[in-house]
């Protein structure tokens, strides 16, 4: 079948440019297509060679598809052809392509390093790989590099010991006892050790631990161990080092991801030194700035509200005020003074600095966080309180919580506010920020010290096992071709390089690729599909060939060979013509998209040159009527959040296992009403889709749409078995099987199958009245072997009569009765099928009657 390609895939499958060229490829947008057609095109024009092919992609899976794809290409193209000159070259073509180097980045580093091991030596000029060397684990990554970790820190530990433990009374040294003399001789060589200057040059890997310094300052060992002291106990909360062992392996990981990572940890450490001098020029300050600038109108609008309101009102007309009152009125004046100043400094021509140390000022004029309980009430004034809350809260609090140095973001007015995570930037001023940074240049140093020393030690056991990891593929690579020699033999050998899914390249593969100084590298990717910076990927590296490179398409016509000579420079050809989906969806998503995915929230800007037009021809939709899209925020009403669930209709019958299931319950409570519009406007339930985040989510939903009697489908199927009726019927069956299992006791004897349930007090009764049991099944059998009295008596003694002998006797009984019936069941599964015993236990428990009464009855009879 002949593919009709778009202009802009032409463009990208016939570029010939001696230039890198990015390929923004969005969502079905036929980027694999292409780069195949593209690869099959040079081929055959004999443009370059398959064996002068470098195709890295993301995954080994993607280079099997890739190599699958081309060898199809090439059968298809053999089984078409009818010259047999071209016939012969695609057989050849065919036999030659597995010598292509179509892999994963790491298998082709991983080659480099096989070919050119040699190369790789310490600063002794020993060889770092022994002929033989294998890849670890995982599980002895882990190892390996926990040891490495216990090693460095014991090391600074003992150093650490001597300085404490110099305190020797001179006095008490009288040069007589030659065992003083020997202590004394100790304490004086400590002292040489704490007092020398250590190296500031990188150490290679060593046999001996040698601190450093990366600041190139004269510094003694004592004050290094100093600053470490203060690092480990800033990190490690308590006297364990869990947390510091923690954060180096983390931060190990991640330095691990960049090219020259000791050479970038200097670099950053630089750039803090620089931030502790003038924090006006750190970027945190523009955007902390901005942030207040977004929120001063609402705060404004708030507060007017606030102080000219309904409540307000009726708190002034009272006879007599209270102090809360008071209080009220006066935080409501301070506020509104302070946001007023922010104002007038905001839209000043004063620097960044002192806007901000005005800020700091107003944030500390304020008195405390004006907090209101929210109670439901139907009362006038209750309900000119509720107004309030709901005006002032989520207009003015924003602001607040980024000046006030009492607002406390763990409280509960913080969570309902979703305020949390907000960062109270302007709590400390300027100069108190650099004197607060300007004592973390030490800590902070010695902290990518110790990491660097963690990586030469792992280096050390990894060469003793004649091993590497998966991240040594990278860096040994680019230590390889670091040598002019071995880059000028891989530049000859690579003609044209492509990379698939490049917006999830990280620092260190950018770096290796530039090495090769390969004129035609093709990346092809698409930024907004990044998931993988938990694997340390940049998608920034994209971003910025993104805003660079010219477009192509704008100088197709004109094109001179000199009019990109620098190697960073390329072009750009977007695909974003989308082939898998409607003209209605892909409008939906590109106005959504284009609302929140801007620059400093998404770190891309939804413009024409990112949205996706419409490519299917042979779709015919018909406009019933215009294309919309709106947002509504799903705010849960005040009265709703203050109930229980059980007053609630339409959540009365649903079981949650924790609040957040309930506030998710009522989230999707408020999108019932915009179902139930849309419905009475005539859409079918079919023309609905929920999508939440999480299969946990879409099942909460699910259970109140259909609570709330839309017909509904799709979510976390549950399996056969973890559906509730039919894991308390197996829990019963293990009971039945074994009488001393506490977990299926205690299950059975909580539900309401036999008529008999047993609340949590009553367990915890019986729990306590027989001390000396361990198990549960043994409390059961313990309480058992006693008769009713026996049983009263004991009780009166464990409780001192607590609680009343009816209670303790209704309690007794109801056991007996349970018991009975198990052990009734338990003989019967003697005899009895399992499907006969089932049906005795439904015609006792009357389980399906009970199930009849439940939401989704009609299911869970099907299910059972």
């Amino acid at each position: 079948m002949t593919i009709k390609w778009t202009k802009e895939q032409l463009q990208a499958i016939e570029y010939d440019q001696p230039n890198p060229l990015l390929v923004s490829a969005a969502a079905g947008s036929g980027k694999t297509a292409v780069l195949i057609e593209r690869i099959f095109r040079r081929v055959m024009s004999k443009q370059v060679e398959p064996e002068e092919l470098l195709v890295a992609t993301f995954t080994d899976k993607a280079a099997a598809q890739m190599r699958q794809k081309i060898d199809q290409k090439l059968a298809e193209a053999m089984k078409n052809e009818q010259d047999p000159e071209t016939l012969r070259y695609l057989r050849e073509l065919k036999r030659r392509f597995p010598l292509a180097q179509i892999s994963t980045i790491h298998a082709f580093c991983l080659n480099l390093i096989r070919e050119f091991g040699a190369y790789l030596t310490d600063s002794n000029q020993q060889l770092i790989l022994q002929p033989g060397f294998s890849v670890m684990s995982d599980t002895y990554r882990k190892i390996f590099l926990d040891q490495a970790i216990d090693e460095v820190l014991t090391h600074i530990y003992e150093k650490l010991s001597y300085l404490e433990s110099d305190s020797i009374d001179q006095q008490e040294i009288d040069g007589s006892d030659p065992l003083q003399t020997k202590d004394l001789a100790e304490k004086s060589s400590r002292e040489d050790v704490t007092t020398s200057l250590i190296s500031s040059e990188i150490p290679d890997t060593q046999d001996e631990i040698e601190l450093f310094s990366l600041t190139n300052e004269s510094l003694t060992e004592r004050e290094w161990l100093e600053d470490f002291d203060r690092l480990a106990l800033m990190i490690s909360d308590s006297l364990y080092d869990v947390r510091l062992r923690e954060e180096i392996a983390g931060s190990w990981a991640k330095l691990r991801s960049m090219a020259y990572f000791e050479k970038v940890s200097g670099q950053m450490l630089k750039e803090f030194q620089a931030t502790a001098k003038n924090f006006a020029n750190h970027p945190v300050v523009e955007y902390a700035l901005d942030q207040i600038e977004s929120l001063i109108n609402p705060a404004l609008e708030g507060l007017e509200f606030a102080l000219n309101s309904e409540h307000m009102r009726i708190v002034s007309n009272k006879k007599k005020l209270n102090k809360e009152d008071i209080e009220l009125q006066e935080r409501l004046i301070l506020e509104l003074e302070a946001v007023n100043d922010i104002a007038k400094a905001m839209h000043s021509n004063q620097s960044a600095t002192e806007k901000w140390n005005l800020i700091h000022d107003a944030g500390k004029s304020l008195g405390d966080v004006i907090v209101l309980a929210k109670r439901q009430s139907t009362t006038k004034p209750g309900l000119a309180k509720l107004d309030f809350i709901a005006e002032y809260e989520p207009k003015v609090l924003p602001l607040i919580a980024l000046i006030h140095p009492k607002f406390n973001h763990s409280s509960a007015l913080a969570k309902r506010n979703h305020l949390e995570a907000v960062q109270p930037y302007f709590i400390r001023s300027t100069f108190e920020i650099e004197q607060d940074l300007q004592t973390m240049i030490g800590p902070l140093a010695r902290f990518f010290e110790t990491i660097i020393l963690v990586d030469r030690r792992y280096q050390k056991i990894k060469r003793r096992f004649n091993q590497i990891d998966f991240n040594d593929f990278e860096h040994y690579a680019l230590r390889l071709l670091d040598r002019p020699e071995i880059a000028e033999i891989v530049h000859q050998r690579y003609k044209e390089i492509y990379l698939d899914e490049y917006q999830d390249t990280n620092p260190i593969q950018e770096t290796l690729i530039s090495r090769i100084k390969c004129p035609r590298t093709f990346m092809v990717g698409d930024l907004k599909q990044s998931i993988y910076r938990f694997r340390f990927a940049d998608p920034g590296l994209f971003r910025k060939k993104l805003e660079n490179f010219f477009l192509f398409e704008d100088y197709l016509d004109h094109i001179q060979p000199d009019d990109l000579p620098s190697m960073s420079s390329g072009y750009t050809i977007l695909l974003n013509r989308n082939f898998r989906s409607k003209a209605t969806l892909l409008e939906g998503i590109n106005e959504l998209f284009s609302w929140f995915m801007q620059r400093k929230i998404a770190e891309l800007e939804y413009d024409e040159t990112q949205m996706l037009i419409p490519g299917r021809e042979d779709i015919d939709e018909i406009e019933s009527e215009p294309r919309r899209i709106s947002l509504e925020h799903l705010a849960i009403p005040y009265e709703l959040d203050l109930l229980e669930p059980k007053l609630i209709p339409e959540l009365a019958k649903l079981d949650f296992e924790s609040g957040a299931e309930f506030e998710l319950a009522l989230e999707a409570l408020q999108s019932v009403r915009i179902i139930k519009r849309e419905l009475i406007s005539g859409r079918k339930p079919a023309d609905i889709a929920v999508l939440g985040r999480t299969h946990r989510i879409s099942s909460i939903y699910k259970k109140v749409l259909s609570a709330s009697g839309i017909p509904v489908s799709g979510g976390k199927q549950e399996t056969f078995l973890e559906t509730p009726e039919l894991r308390f019927l197996t829990q019963l069956m293990s009971l039945l099987d074994n009488m001393q299992q506490d977990i299926p006791l205690a299950s059975v004897m909580r539900s309401p199958i036999f008529g008999l349930p047993f609340d949590e007090n009553e367990l915890l009764i019986l729990r306590l009245s027989q001390p000396e049991a361990y198990y549960f099944h043994e409390v059961i059998q313990m309480t058992l072997d006693l008769n009713s009295e026996e049983y009263l008596d004991l009780a009166d003694r464990i409780f001192d009569q607590a609680y009343p002998r009816e209670t303790i006797r209704r309690i007794y009984k109801k056991l007996q009765n349970f018991y009975q019936i198990v052990i009734d069941l338990r003989a019967q599964s003697k005899w009895l099928s399992l499907a006969e015993l089932l049906d005795n236990i439904f015609r006792i428990a009357d389980y399906p009657d009970y199930l009849t009464g439940l939401p989704f009855a009609a299911q869970r009879l099907a299910d059972v």
